[in-house]
């Protein structure tokens, strides 16, 4: 009997179990622009959780999660297009495809991480993206010039 419950399928836990976990998964999570990037990782850099038992694919719970479908669904757990990480567990950047339509979306776009040099790094939690940090310049001289304007008016 204590086998069949450690291997329970997830569909069988209950809302308040399943939205646990998805707390957990996203509290762990770093933020690299829209996608929001579970540290622990397979060795194929898809991210990894320990859930009843089994190790699970992050992005195909938070997905079946979203979507409230079971995780025995028979379809694969897909990335957009936008999104360049394997560890990207955000829903908006998931859709479930054929393991057929998967494996033709990455021919296409060239997405065969396996055979790719050089892994995408995760972008570590509160680090500045390039965009932030233009945005952020941009405000500081548009405050500086507003204070300077100021300044001269009063002057």
């Amino acid at each position: 009997m204590k086998v069949l419950q450690r291997f329970q399928p997830l569909r069988l836990m209950s809302r308040d179990a399943k939205e646990k976990v998805r707390g957990e998964i996203v509290e762990r999570c770093r933020l690299a622009g829209d996608c929001w990037l579970y540290p622990v990782t397979n060795s194929k850099g898809y991210g990894t959780k320990w859930i009843n038992g089994r190790a699970e694919s992050v992005s195909r719970f938070m997905l079946a999660y979203a979507t409230c479908e079971s995780m025995t669904i028979k379809f694969d757990a897909c990335h957009v297009l936008d999104c360049p990480y394997r560890a990207c567990c955000n829903p908006r950047h998931l859709f479930w495809g054929t393991h057929s339509e998967n494996a033709a979306q990455r021919e296409r776009e060239a997405r065969d991480w396996g055979k790719m040099d050089v892994f995408l790094p995760p972008i570590p939690l509160g680090h500045i993206t390039h965009e932030q940090h233009v945005l952020s310049a941009v405000d500081s001289t548009v405050q500086g010039i507003s204070a300077s304007l100021e300044q001269a008016m009063y002057t």
